[in-house]
């Protein structure tokens, strides 16, 4: 008779009896004391990488069939990459996660992954390791978020902007200004959309913009760029105000505080 689920590193004694048509016999005396040995967990099993990204992969894996009475604490990620070299240690999750989310992998590589599980005994084994799969190729950055104009004065404006949600494997290296007026009339060799380049660009936000004629309105587009080029710009329009607006509208401001 195989008996599961004992804790590990517990004392056991069994009795048995015997069962029939008419009835059950008394129990048989105690056996032997017998010991559970203590050990870690067995190992992680399906691992398998579900979502690779330029610059990013998704691995998920299936618990230990057995725990050996100590639940896991923790799970210990290893990756290889380009398919040669030793499992290099990039991350620990909770014992209760069974995905992990590796990021700055190198673009187009092959990437394998085994996971390790740890009670409070220890580590368990390595798992079998994942079928390869190679990270995508990269792209272009996606749009700059939630750009706002602040600052405004006659003729500049401070641009602030939110990162892209991706940045297409590549590290941002810049950010490029386009710009133009309501009426303006640039030749089309100049810009595809009727935009000017702002001459400088920027590493971060906010982007300075200056040299703007007061009380214009001004489309601004502002793109993201890495190694692989320029991403999709992101639009805002803002209207500048003269230099009596503004001026007025600060004596309003101040006068305002002393109420």
């Amino acid at each position: 008779v195989k008996v599961e689920k004992l804790e590990s590193g517990q004392v056991y004694r069994f009795q048995i009896r015997a069962i029939n048509n008419i009835g059950s016999s008394e129990f048989s005396p105690p056996s032997d004391a017998i010991a559970t040995s203590i050990a870690p967990p067995s190992r992680p099993r399906n691992v398998t990488i579900t979502n690779c990204m330029p610059s990013s992969a998704k691995v998920e894996w299936s618990e230990p069939e057995h725990t050996n009475g100590h639940p896991v604490l923790a799970y210990h990620v290893h990756h290889q990459l380009d398919n040669y070299g030793p499992y290099l240690p990039c991350g620990i999750v909770d014992g209760k996660m069974t995905h992990f989310v590796a990021i700055k992998l190198p673009t187009s590589t092959p990437v394998k992954y085994i996971i390790t599980a740890e009670n409070s005994v220890g580590l368990s084994e390595r798992s079998e390791a994942s079928k390869m799969k190679r990270t995508l190729e990269a792209e272009l950055p996606s749009c700059v978020r939630r750009i706002e104009a602040k600052n405004i004065r006659p003729t500049a404006v401070a641009m602030h902007f939110e990162e892209p949600e991706h940045d297409g494997g590549e590290s941002i290296t810049e950010y490029v200004v386009f710009w133009k007026t309501e009426d303006d009339a640039i030749p089309p060799e100049e810009s595809k959309q009727g935009f000017h380049k702002f001459e400088n660009a920027f590493e971060t936000s906010p982007a300075e913009i200056t040299g703007i004629v007061p009380g214009s309105k001004v489309t601004f587009r502002i793109h993201a760029v890495n190694s692989v080029g320029r991403g999709d710009g992101e639009i805002l329009s803002v209207t500048f105000p003269t230099e009596r607006e503004y001026i007025l509208s600060k004596n309003r401001r101040k006068s305002k505080m002393y109420e």
